[in-house]
């Protein structure tokens, strides 16, 4: 919609006066995509966005399976940039995020980050003979700030988990902009609208009490236009 449009443009806005460089990137709230969202980044010249593999998996008619400690039986399709339309997307591991927000916080931060980099490894074993080069691991967390339950604010875990990658001349940490351009990102057909949470929208929409809230939004919204226009 225009109010979309609209938002997300001075969002870009702010943010290149902030930081002093325009955003190549956006991360929508939930991870939700649809058709119409993507159209929107192209037509706002964002290069890259992201959502959680269960839209691939939806979107691409794919099933990941994972074995009983979550490892992805083949991360292949996982671990490569798509492109809609001209926009590149990335699709994260959904698991990882889990394990960060809600098991690492109870575990020492040396076990942690030795078990996150044991499960990275686990994924390029299983990629060493891959037809590609170069794969890229997106985890990329959905919840509210999970370092508040760890020690000295997650510092010392994500130190250690740095420092073996870092250590690690097989592994690397990018830039999804510079990534995205130096491969050649794997064409999607087509687009399943939804977000992270159940691949759907269910959890704002399509309820009795929501889609009345909404209707009251779109009145309001509707109103403050004409109240503008008499001005």
């Amino acid at each position: 919609s225009d109010s979309a449009e609209e938002q997300m443009s001075e969002a870009i806005t702010h943010l290149e006066k902030v930081f002093g460089i325009k955003i190549k990137g956006s991360w929508l709230p939930e991870m939700g995509l649809s058709k119409e969202v993507l159209e929107l980044l192209e037509k706002l010249n964002i290069k890259w966005t992201m959502s959680d593999e269960s839209i691939l998996a939806k979107s691409a008619n794919y099933t990941f399976e994972r074995d009983y400690d979550g490892h992805l039986e083949d991360p292949y399709h996982l671990m490569k940039p798509y492109k809609y339309n001209n926009l590149a997307v990335i699709f994260r591991d959904s698991h990882i995020p889990d394990m960060i927000n809600y098991e690492y916080a109870n575990m020492s931060s040396d076990v942690a980050a030795k078990d996150l980099y044991d499960r990275i490894k686990v994924i390029q074993d299983k990629l060493k003979n891959s037809p590609d080069e170069k794969h890229i691991l997106t985890i990329a967390l959905d919840c509210e700030n999970c370092w508040s339950y760890y020690s000295e604010n997650g510092r010392i875990f994500l130190e250690k988990i740095y420092s073996l990658i870092e250590k690690d001349n097989s592994l690397e940490t990018v830039l999804i902009s510079d990534y995205i351009e130096n491969v050649k990102p794997k064409p999607l057909k087509k687009i399943s609208a939804g977000s992270w949470f159940n691949k759907s929208f269910k959890l704002w929409i399509d309820e009795p009490v929501k889609n009345l809230a909404w209707r009251y939004l779109n009145r309001v919204r509707n109103d403050f236009i004409e109240y503008v226009k008499r001005r």
